[in-house]
């Protein structure tokens, strides 16, 4: 489930492209350096006509690397997985016990399950009703995101007892498209201590006609403890907590979308 927009090139067409930069570079060289008066080193001419054409493949490598999508995928295969997840983090600060939380989610999930951690909030707009007739990429690749999931796995931090105004605009960004409606959601909750923002976060996803599936949205005491994913991961309770909260995820999903199919037919 990783971002698409423009087409991407592949690691093998990437390299294809370097490698007939410098294979023209070489023969270039080759022609002129052999025109080349007797008196002028065969090296220097060489350097010179290559040099260009190593900068460009170079480049076009490099390019390549800075097109990757910009979700991050649970570690391992998951290639079987039936239920895929998106998972967004309400926080921008590096290091979040939020994010953290969510790509521990992500290695402990079921062997049917597919976490991917949406990362382009800090890239979004803001909400602006006049940009829907043509709305920026971003905010379409995030449509793209949210249709495509399963459901969606919620972690946020609370702002002056409500939600941070980076995740709000993501969720006003969806308000007017069909994405969201009737889609599945789990919150996680890192503080024990974050009640308002919590229940704020809740109302909105309700409000919007998401679907919270019961016994999905927990709330995980990481404040005070210093956990990183690692450490979430290693943490006997905590882990096993996560584990119940996916599989009651994954069952609701799966509940959802049996009776949307018998809505249908």
């Amino acid at each position: 489930m990783s971002r698409v927009g423009p087409a991407r090139e592949t690691t093998t067409r990437r390299g294809s492209k370097a490698l007939f930069i410098f294979a023209l570079g070489a023969v270039t060289g080759w022609i002129i350096t052999n025109d080349a008066p007797l008196n002028v080193p065969v090296a220097f001419n060489t350097a010179v006509v290559l040099a260009p054409f190593l900068v460009l493949a170079a480049w076009s490598a490099h390019a390549g690397v800075r097109g990757r999508p910009r979700s991050r995928r649970a570690p391992g295969p998951r290639k079987d997985a039936a239920t895929r997840i998106l998972a967004i983090s309400g926080s921008l600060r590096r290091g979040s016990s939020n994010t953290s939380l969510l790509l521990a989610a992500a290695r402990l999930a079921p062997a049917e399950v597919e976490i991917v951690l949406y990362d382009g909030l800090g890239e979004l707009p803001h909400f602006n009703p006049d940009l829907e007739e043509s709305e920026p990429v971003v905010v379409t690749e995030l449509r793209r995101q949210i249709a495509a999931a399963d459901g969606l796995l919620i972690s946020s931090p609370e702002y002056a007892h409500g939600v941070p105004g980076a995740l709000k605009n993501l969720l006003d960004w969806l308000v007017s498209g069909a994405e969201f409606t009737h889609k599945p959601v789990a919150l996680f909750n890192a503080s024990q201590y974050s009640t308002h923002g919590h229940a704020a976060l809740a109302e909105t996803v309700t409000v919007m006609s998401g679907r919270l599936i019961p016994g999905a949205s927990i709330t995980v005491p990481l404040r005070g403890t210093k956990l990183d994913e690692d450490g979430i991961v290693a943490h006997p309770e905590i882990s096993r907590s996560i584990r119940d909260a996916l599989a009651a995820f994954a069952g609701g999903i799966e509940r959802e979308q049996a009776a949307a199919a018998a809505a249908a037919s």
